[in-house]
């Protein structure tokens, strides 16, 4: 959301007008959170359910919220958290038909055949690795590495502090490449690139 964009829902949320506040959260959030959902591992449509869920909550909320974060952030914070839920429970619904040896194969698989995940070899790679990873790690790789937020944002959003993001992303960034060269050795050496860590 544009600085313009958040001091306007600030403003029609401060004269009460909630609907009005809610269809501009609607407007300019929905492409942003939908990528967000599916990149951490959901398929198009679980994460327009997600997505769903999320601005019921939105909806139900607004009236409350009290400005401790941008409506950005808050709103990425609500459909991260859903997009957690749903993944939680999509492996709940795998352990049961994939032996827990197989599971993270299973992830990579269903992530690699949805139309998202098709668009490049070194895209997919990538892709196909993050999926792989522990919930908090996709998620703070995710905002990090393909949002580019700032770590003191995704901090607003996880509740985590800046150094354990820190952490956490620099984790990632090297659990993504040692999967990316199990996976394919040589690849593109600019995948991972230092800017982003």
């Amino acid at each position: 959301m544009t600085d313009r964009e958040e001091n306007e829902v600030a403003a029609l949320c401060s004269d009460r007008r909630y609907e009005a506040a809610y269809a501009l959260l609607v407007r300019a959030q929905t492409p942003p959170l939908f990528r967000l959902a599916v990149r951490m591992g959901l398929d198009s449509d679980d994460a327009q359910d997600v997505l769903q869920d999320a601005f019921i909550n939105i909806w139900r909320a607004l009236p409350h919220f009290r400005g401790d974060a941008k409506f950005s952030t808050w709103t990425y914070r609500i459909v991260a958290n859903e997009a957690l839920a749903a993944l939680r429970k999509q492996q709940k619904r795998r352990l049961w038909t994939v032996r827990a040896s197989d599971a993270p194969e299973a992830v990579a698989t269903s992530a690699s055949n949805d139309v998202y995940f098709q668009a490049d070899e070194a895209l997919a790679l990538l892709h196909r690795a993050q999926a792989q990873l522990p919930e908090k790690q996709r998620l703070v790789f995710q905002l990090r590495y393909f949002d580019e937020m700032p770590y003191s944002e995704i901090a607003a959003i996880t509740g985590t502090s800046e150094g354990g993001l820190k952490a956490n992303y620099h984790h990632a960034v090297q659990k993504i490449r040692a999967m990316v060269q199990t996976i394919k050795p040589n690849p593109a050496d600019d995948l991972l690139n230092a800017e982003n860590e």
